[in-house]
């Protein structure tokens, strides 16, 4: 396979994980505000999931930036 269909599906790849990341990240914020000052434990532990499912996605978004960077660069050389 090309450098360039690897990079376009990886590029897919990353989107749809961040698709799927933002999805599970807006349930815990709705969960968080569901349980809000009533569950102190359920709080701290969906608050703490919040925290995780927003650093994947700036973990996955700052790769899907360089992916897609690389491509372009590559697309333009050729």
């Amino acid at each position: 396979m090309s450098k360039r269909i690897n990079l376009l599906l990886a590029l897919v790849a990353e989107l749809g994980i961040l698709g799927w990341l933002y999805s599970l990240y807006h349930q815990v914020e709705q969960d968080i505000l569901m349980v809000q000052g009533q569950y102190q434990e359920r709080y701290a532990d969906l608050h703490s999931q919040w925290l995780k499912l927003a650093g994947g996605i700036m973990l996955v978004s700052g790769l899907a930036i360089v992916t897609a960077y690389v491509l372009v660069r590559n697309w333009r050389r050729s």
